[in-house]
């Protein structure tokens, strides 16, 4: 019975990633706190799966992207597979690098973030004015809603830090991290 609970508790713990990016998704989902129409917000989805793709890419898998940019799609009235294609196309940017960034100072990591934010940006304004027909969508509200998430992104890692401790370490092979 204690083996049971052990394994339960260890495939609980392994679905952690991915409960915190649908939990972005809900957060990116959430009415604005005020009555304004055009209010920006900063994007939860690409922090934490940014986070995610970086520190367990070994739970944080291609499909987990697409599962969660469906759900997002879905929810949110997008076009199906927009950001799951978008955060594919960003998390490209860190694949097979994972340890070379975590290495980096800090703010080099925050540059990453950035650049990994850029491309899911532009994905996703590029698919969603195909999908409207070629029609020009405004670059005013992207640029300050990628602003406004750069800007609040190094906080993210705080807040994953305790479910990355829960989760727990990756096992290579040579028994290292």
């Amino acid at each position: 019975m204690i083996g049971a609970r052990t394994t339960l508790a260890r495939l609980a713990r392994r679905q952690l990633p991915m409960v915190s990016a649908l939990a972005a998704v809900l957060v990116d989902l959430a009415p604005l706190p005020d009555a304004a129409p055009h209010s920006l917000f900063p994007l939860a989805t690409p922090m934490v799966t940014f986070h995610w793709a970086l520190r367990r890419p070994d739970l944080f898998t291609p499909l987990s992207f697409l599962l969660v940019g469906l759900v997002l799609d879905a929810a949110g009235g997008l076009p199906l597979g927009t950001t799951g294609l978008a955060l594919l196309a960003a998390a490209a940017l860190v694949h097979g690098r994972e340890r070379v960034l975590l290495a980096q100072p800090p703010l080099l990591l925050w540059g990453a973030f950035a650049l990994f934010l850029a491309v899911f940006e532009g994905v996703r304004w590029s698919v969603v004015g195909l999908w409207h027909g070629l029609e020009a969508r405004p670059l005013g509200p992207l640029l300050g809603e990628y602003l406004i998430t750069v800007s609040v992104q190094p906080l993210m890692g705080p807040l994953l830090a305790p479910l990355e401790r829960w989760v727990g370490r990756i096992r290579h092979a040579t028994g290292s991290r």
